[in-house]
């Protein structure tokens, strides 16, 4: 009768054993010891202090559009006025004749985009196995808003002047950025991860060079247009005029003004793929008061 029972009792003992054998071999994968089955294509069978530090280098495209209408005004009464005040100008020298300005209509749209590129370094605190990690990166920007549109200045005695312009900011800043990143499946060779930091940049910067000033070509406004002087015989043609400023002489010339240091957000969305033991490659979209699409590699020891 016993050895009927231990019959039956057979099968189950042996997917008991089963089960053993399968749950001691997926500790064995997880903690790093020798595993002598096949892991799974996606995994990485790494050691818990392997690959620590990160440096990868990128490249990236800015655009500030979802976001520009925040200082949409600004940009457009700024432009309009630079070439507002240049017509008046021309038109008073050219006719010699004193005009007394009313009311003054602009209406200007804007693009804003740019490359980056840039440098990180990374800190893992559990190494490959690990999800999080910190990271302080270095980025050259170059932002370019440009804008089109019109301008009119009336006059008191009826008449007015006219012009069709167009006009960009450039700015050219470095920023440093000090992020935490967590990899939702670190040990899988491709992961999606996210990401979130702060920075500074730095813009308009002065070079001196002893008691000279000279400012920084890189970070300028320039504007040209072509305009008419509407009176009783007709419009005439002045001639095309712009000019091109540092920021900085923007500022002392009127009102614009960009602050040569501000903040920076950061909170992005990526896909990290390892091409080769150590070696990845990286692409993610962010915001980075604006939106970015970028790209890297990066390498881990």
């Amino acid at each position: 009768m016993a050895v009927k029972k231990m019959k039956k009792l057979q099968p189950m003992t042996n997917i008991v054993w089963w089960m053993i054998l399968l749950f001691a071999g997926t500790q064995d994968a997880v903690y790093g010891r020798p595993f002598q089955q096949d892991s799974q294509p996606t995994a990485v069978e790494v050691t818990d202090d392997s690959g620590k530090f990160e440096i990868g280098v990128y490249y990236a495209r800015w655009t500030l559009n979802p976001i520009i209408s925040s200082f949409r005004d600004s940009l457009n009464e700024e432009l309009g006025k630079q070439i507002r005040d240049d017509v008046v100008d021309r038109v008073i020298d050219k006719y010699n004749r004193f005009l007394n300005p009313t009311d003054f209509e602009e209406d200007f749209s804007f693009d804003a985009s740019g490359p980056n590129y840039g440098i990180e370094f990374r800190y893992y605190p559990q190494g490959r196995l690990g999800s999080f990690s910190m990271g302080l990166s270095l980025d050259k920007i170059k932002m370019r808003i440009a804008g089109e549109g019109s301008v009119r200045q009336n006059f008191d005695d009826q008449t007015y002047a006219e012009a069709d312009g167009s006009g960009e900011i450039i700015l050219s800043p470095i920023f440093t950025s000090l992020s935490f990143r967590w990899d939702f499946m670190p040990r899988w060779r491709v992961t999606p991860y996210y990401s979130m930091g702060l920075g500074l940049a730095v813009v308009g910067k002065e070079k001196r060079s002893g008691e000279t000033v000279d400012y920084d070509k890189s970070d300028r406004i320039t504007w040209e247009y072509e305009g008419f002087y509407h009176w009783v015989t007709g419009p005439i043609k002045l001639d095309e005029g712009g000019d091109q400023l540092t920021l900085k002489e923007a500022e002392e010339e009127g009102d614009f003004n960009i602050p040569n240091i501000f903040p920076l957000i950061m909170i992005n969305f990526g896909v990290r793929a390892e091409i080769m033991p150590f070696l990845y490659l990286r692409g993610e979209v962010g915001f980075y008061d604006g939106l970015a699409v970028r790209f890297g590699v990066s390498g881990r020891f």
